[in-house]
């Protein structure tokens, strides 16, 4: 599954306890993330045409004294004749077999880095839209920078998640200008930044903010995933029975989780696996397996029976109840 990665670290970065004040409209700058304010401030627009890594200037922050966030932490800094806030981007991407993929930004990538606000909140993110300007009409008819698409045709969006601007040293510019305008709220960001700081490991892998919030499964390999909200994470390594395994498969589909429609789920809330969409070809490695082989809007079969999961009638399960406000 495609994903962002940035560093915040550099020979050039270092954290400082004041810098030179700089808030002219230069390239690199970022004036704003809030769209209703692209025009207000005169957002220039960003060239990250061919590079292999961007700095990013934050001008606004320059001014703070102590060069902290709101939460105390050091502002990075470049440590040049520019000086001030900084983050450094890259273009990287997840291989479909796990590895890192880092090249450059594609030849077309002009625009401005923006907030998008997301459903819940907490998958929010920020991206990079592909525009002549900022102004709302030349935004709208523009399109979000995208990953190098997977073997199997998947495009993803680039995008720093609200998560890792919480957490990430070298994304602490991101962080405080998503709290100056009043985009993420104080609490939620203290909310994610203790989660993360709790739990990194774990939010590496594959997040799901949602029950329902499709993922791309590798009939190979083992399921690793962690259900995330602002109340807590849920990571599939305290629920064996949720490492859903098919072993004697392989292929990738397009699966969610579904809160069980069926009548013998009615008092006792179950989870159920759903196939989306077969990615690829799927073929099976040995012909006793138990599991039946995907079909697009059917549920997960295993040994003639619809697989589920209980959240009520097992702990961990109940752990995904409370996170996700779910009655059980």
């Amino acid at each position: 599954m495609a994903s962002l990665y940035i560093s915040g670290y550099s020979q050039d970065l270092v954290y400082a306890d004041s810098i030179p004040a700089s808030v002219t409209a230069t390239p690199r700058h970022v004036l704003t993330l809030d769209l209703a304010r692209m025009s207000e401030v005169r957002q220039p627009t960003l060239d990250l045409s061919n590079l292999k890594s961007y700095n990013i200037r934050f001008p606004s922050l320059d001014s703070r004294q102590p060069l902290e966030t709101t939460f105390g932490d050091p502002l990075p800094v470049m440590q040049n004749a520019d000086g001030g806030v900084t983050s450094f981007v890259f273009y990287k991407a997840a291989r479909d077999a796990g590895s890192l993929l880092r090249g450059k930004f594609p030849p077309d990538a002009k625009g401005v880095f923006y907030f998008h606000k997301s459903d819940p909140q907490i998958s929010s993110s920020v991206r990079f839209r592909i525009c002549d300007d900022p102004k709302p009409s030349t935004f709208n008819a523009g399109h979000d920078l995208l990953l190098p698409p997977t073997y199997h045709g998947d495009n993803s969006p680039w995008k720093i998640s609200l998560l890792s601007i919480a957490s990430k040293k070298g994304y602490r510019g991101f962080q405080q200008m998503l709290l100056d305008e009043g985009l993420v709220d104080r609490s939620v960001m203290e909310r994610l930044r203790n989660l993360a700081s709790e739990h990194e490991w774990r939010i590496a892998k594959l997040p799901l903010y949602s029950i329902d919030q499709p993922f791309i499964a590798d009939l190979s390999q083992r399921v690793s995933i962690h259900f995330v909200s602002l109340k807590g994470l849920v990571s599939c390594k305290q629920l064996p029975s949720l490492q859903v395994s098919w072993h004697k498969q392989e292929g990738k589909v397009r699966v969610r989780f579904v809160l069980s429609p069926l009548p013998k789920h009615r008092d006792h809330p179950s989870l159920l696996l759903e196939y989306l969409e077969i990615l690829t070809p799927i073929k099976r490695l040995d012909e006793k397996d138990a599991i039946k082989m995907p079909v697009v809007g059917e549920y997960l079969k295993r040994k003639g029976k619809v697989w589920s999961y209980s959240l009520k009638d097992q702990a961990e399960g109940r752990k995904i109840a409370d996170i996700f406000d779910i009655p059980i």
